[in-house]
């Protein structure tokens, strides 16, 4: 066996070769830039070892007669030695720094037995300086495909990008990412997201589906990006995996793991807000062997905002451990506790005038009082366990189980007899979720051909339990208003309280039949039980045994595209009765998608494009003319709403050069109603508009200038509105341009410039559907300085 490494060779050769290696854990390592000409594979592996500083252990005869095609980029260690290894039959088998190759095809006895990877090398991104995922995904049928071999539109917002935008939460990165709109509702904390014209009803985190109710935002922490690799996104009907929700996306966040070898960062940011973060990541084995690994990520921020009045303080603290039970079994354990303050919480955003048109303000004004504010905790225990088995299956076990508590006091202007007043109310919250995924695939040969399979079952409960009371209201005048002006008023006029309580049970699996060569079938299906009782509303309704459907096709035209078609369901259980005092039907929602997809620069670039129709049946329209419908409900309804969304989407990302990195997106949706009274009219004009861009790119300089990264985007979307019934809201088409501005001093050390909104465009980002309120003005300009170090 031969040893390459970048600074000399090891007599650890002779060991290895002479003994069984233990199962290896693969792991990632920082891009750097590699340039290896083309010619014999042993000295092309030779120049890997010195240019990325990896130990490389193979036998002289498993190289022995092979080329290597050129390689040269800004790529991880794995990528540059997939790229060399392209076609040769040798395999590699990572642990840390360490790389063991073999070669399949030899029987050679002396060489070494085979290696089992135990960590999917190309799964996690970050380090791999791209924007697109290497990696498969099981996010939109639990089965491990890529992108390509995906039947529906997924976006991957990949650790780059996310390091590159500078996002903090997840509301920054899915303002970003094509199709997907993020709107404020009703609250400076209440995020709304939304695709295709629908609200997405839930977020998963590493594939634990949790739901997003009216009041959750409330009370759950933002989801900080410091602690995840990165963010997954499904567009259309996702209820194979999710259950109930609406036909519009999943968004999957997937968290840091441990590493097998030290990596250790600090990262500080200032605003131009006068505000402040910063991020420590830790991460090392915790033993000899790197059996037992962990990570430890440490956030803590604070300072002004940009409205007045507006302070905030941020603590997350995130660790998990993974240790491997048996070389085939690991168990992973982690815990994660955030605190986040806010003083001068906006809870209700601006009004506008009786006719619809905006009041004489700015992003820094704050209609509220100084001392209102929202206080936020929340704790959440992870527990994950993985085997895999010798036939290639491998069973997960995930569970996730969060508390969450919050209180706060705030405000919210409403036209009452005509005139404006300010409602202020003080709430307590509380909201415990529970929920598990129990998950098993691999391959299975049918009919001499070989096949994918995956089967689960996957539950969440939660409880949700709100207390407050309102405070006397007070006239308001928007542009006359002083924050100072009011004292804190004494609560406890009106007091109620929210007890609500879901349960959602379902059966999926899913399977990818290798048809011809070409041609792959995908079928999968789901049975849901759902339950929801809420107190407050009075209202107990269910679904039972519920069946959802997913139907892929997926045929490739060559190496590089693929076209598919699909069609995928979900439901949404509600609480409207019918005359006779039965509940309807849940909504029921489907999309139905044409596409091609492409793979290129050695699947470094992908570009997609998709038609769609997206529908959702059986919403309710209230019955007129019955005053009489159940004694329990005040009102009767029928199933006779249908909605249809039609368009298109366009989407490249990843890396046109070796210093180019690209991710662009263009959403063509148009939502109306289909059937029912309303029948043509518009779906969600106020919060979808029909025609979103996001672009965003950066690109590595060379020569004299080497080490200087600049970047710059834009991010469009046409009109937005709503028309009442003697009032219009609008928003005209806007567009808000980003830049970025590294330079890398050495592998180590880099200092980062973001400018947010250059132009300062002042727009509304989210309007309401009253002249009330629910009125929400986008960020202004921001300037970022970011400096980092890894040890």
């Amino acid at each position: 066996m031969r040893p390459v490494q970048g600074v000399g060779l090891s007599v650890l050769a002779l060991a290895l070769s002479l003994s069984p290696l233990e199962p290896v854990i693969a792991q990632d390592v920082p891009a750097l830039s590699i340039s290896i000409p083309a010619q014999s594979l042993n000295q092309a592996l030779l120049e890997l070892g010195q240019q990325a500083d990896i130990q490389i252990y193979y036998l002289p005869d498993t190289v022995s007669g092979l080329q290597a095609a050129p390689v040269s980029g800004r790529m991880t260690p794995q990528q540059a030695m997939q790229s060399l290894l392209k076609g040769t039959g040798v395999q590699a088998s990572w642990r840390g720094r360490t790389v063991s190759l073999t070669r399949s095809s030899r029987d050679d006895t002396t060489q070494l037995a085979p290696i089992t990877v135990t960590a999917n090398t190309g799964l996690a991104t970050e380090g791999s300086g791209s924007y697109v995922a290497m990696g498969p995904s099981t996010s939109a049928s639990g089965l491990e495909l890529s992108l390509r071999e995906t039947p529906q539109s997924m976006t991957v917002i990949t650790h780059q990008k996310i390091e590159d935008k500078n996002y903090r939460a997840l509301d920054e990165s899915l303002r970003d990412a094509p199709g997907i709109v993020a709107v404020q509702g009703n609250g400076d904390s209440r995020w709304e997201y939304l695709a295709r014209g629908h609200s997405i009803s839930n977020i998963q985190y590493d594939g634990i589906t949790t739901s997003t109710q009216s009041y959750s935002r409330d009370i759950l922490a933002d989801d900080d990006l410091a602690m995840y690799d990165r963010v997954e996104i499904v567009r259309g009907a996702t209820g194979l995996l999710e259950g109930s929700g609406n036909p519009s996306a999943s968004v999957n966040l997937i968290r840091k793991r441990p590493t097998s070898t030290p990596q250790y960062s600090a990262r500080v940011t200032a605003s131009s807000w006068e505000n402040a973060r910063g991020v420590v990541d830790l991460s090392n084995a915790l033993n000899e062997s790197g059996t037992v690994r962990g990570r430890a990520v440490i956030v803590a921020g604070g300072g002004k905002l940009y409205r007045d009045y507006n302070r905030q303080k941020e603590q997350l603290f995130y660790g998990v451990v993974d240790v491997d039970l048996t070389p085939a079994t690991t168990l992973s354990l982690g815990l994660s506790r955030q605190r986040q303050h806010n003083d001068g919480y906006s809870w209700g955003g601006f009004p506008t005038r009786a006719d619809g048109s905006f009041y004489d303000l700015s992003p820094h004004d704050f209609l509220g009082s100084d001392w209102e504010y929202l206080d936020r905790r929340q704790t959440t225990l992870y527990a994950d366990l993985e085997h895999r088995f010798d036939n290639g299956w491998v069973m997960k076990a995930l569970t996730r189980a969060a508390w969450a508590e919050s209180d706060y006091v705030a405000s919210y202007p409403w036209y009452t007899g005509g005139a404006l007043r300010k409602f202020t109310q003080s709430v307590d919250m509380r909201d415990k979720h529970y929920a598990f995924n129990v998950n098993a695939n691999g391959p299975l040969t049918l009919f001499g051909r070989d096949h994918d399979f995956s089967i689960g079952i996957n539950a969440n409960k939660e409880n949700e339990r709100v207390d407050g009371s309102s405070a006397a209201n007070i006239p308001l005048d928007p542009e006359n208003w002083s924050p100072t002006s009011q004292a804190k008023p004494t609560f406890g006029l009106n007091p109620y309280y929210v007890d609500e309580n879901k349960e959602e049970l379902g059966l999926y699996a899913s399977a990818r039949f290798d048809i011809a060569d070409p041609l792959k079938l995908i079928l999968g299906g789901r049975v849901s039980w759902f339950k929801s009782k809420s107190q407050y509303y009075k209202t107990d309704y269910s679904a039972d045994a519920e069946f959802v459907p997913y139907v892929g096709l997926v045929y490739d035209l060559n190496d590089t595209y693929s076209v598919y078609a699909s069609h995928t369901g979900i439901f949404k259980p509600q609480s409207y009765y019918d005359i006779n005092g039965s509940l309807l039907d849940p909504v029921k929602g489907t999309n139905n998608e044409l596409g091609l997809k492409g793979e290129f620069l050695d699947k470094r670039l992908n570009a997609s494009i998709a038609l769609f129709q997206l529908e959702q049946l059986n919403l309710p329209t209230q019955v007129a003319g019955v005053t009489y419908c159940n004694p329990a409900v005040l009102y009767c309804y029928e199933a006779a709403e249908k909605v249809r969304t039609r368009g298109v989407e366009l989407e490249v990302a990843g890396a046109v050069t070796d210093r180019w990195n690209v991710s662009a997106g263009y959403t063509y949706a148009r939502s109306e109603y289909a059937s029912g009274t309303r029948k043509g009219e518009l779906y969600n004009e106020r919060s979808s508009p029909e025609n979103m861009v996001k672009i965003f790119s950066t690109y590595r300089l060379g020569g004299a200038l080497d080490g200087l990264t600049l970047g710059g985007g834009v991010r469009w979307q046409s009109k937005v509105f709503y028309k009442g019934s003697n009032f219009r809201i609008e928003q005209p088409g806007y567009a808000i341009v980003d830049l970025l501005a590294r330079y890398d001093f050495n592998r180590n050390t880099s200092v980062q410039l973001n400018i947010d909104n250059l132009s300062n465009k002042q727009y509304y980002s989210k309007i309401g559907s009253s002249i009330s309120t629910g009125n929400y003005l986008g960020k202004p300009r921001q300037v970022l300085l970011t400096v980092s170090h890894r040890f």
